[in-house]
């Protein structure tokens, strides 16, 4: 078949109810179970109430740190919560995943005896900046940068 044969080829004219089934299935957008409206979805989208959280200053930091870190928690002496809330501007959220970390890596390092140090605060905001996609240098780590990097 050559190109012109394609052109003169005469095609079924649709039916009212086939242009109908298109209509409500491809034409408009399909919700199951219901028959609302797209104007109604745009209005309630468009006027929806949204919140802006801003991440905490280093005072809050400092007190996220220090009631997230359970009293039982054997510290070690070198944990340093003021330069930790200083240095690094996390949420609530990942001051508890560095917490938790910190001390599941405490837990499987047998130099430390189970006490948490800093080095395993510092390799759980490490693993934090990587989840988070942030880039991280020596700076950030300061001294204890060549146990993290």
């Amino acid at each position: 078949m050559t190109k012109e044969d394609f052109t003169q080829l005469e095609l079924p004219t649709p039916t009212n109810a086939e242009r109908e089934t298109v209509w409500k299935f491809y034409a408009k957008p399909y919700i199951p179970g219901s028959d609302v409206d797209l104007s109604e979805l745009a209005v309630k989208f468009l006027f929806t109430p949204r919140v802006e959280f801003q991440f905490p200053d280093a005072e809050t930091r400092k007190v996220l740190w220090t009631t997230t870190i359970p009293k039982s928690t054997p510290l070690a002496e070198d944990v340093d919560i003021d330069f930790l809330a200083e240095r690094f501007e996390f949420v609530g959220g990942n001051i508890k995943n560095c917490i938790l970390n910190a001390a599941f890596l405490a837990a499987a390092d047998p130099e430390t005896e189970g006490e948490v140090h800093m080095k395993h605060y510092y390799q759980a905001i490490k693993y934090e900046f990587v989840k988070a996609g942030k880039v991280f240098t020596r700076a950030n780590f300061e001294s204890y940068a060549s146990m993290v990097l």
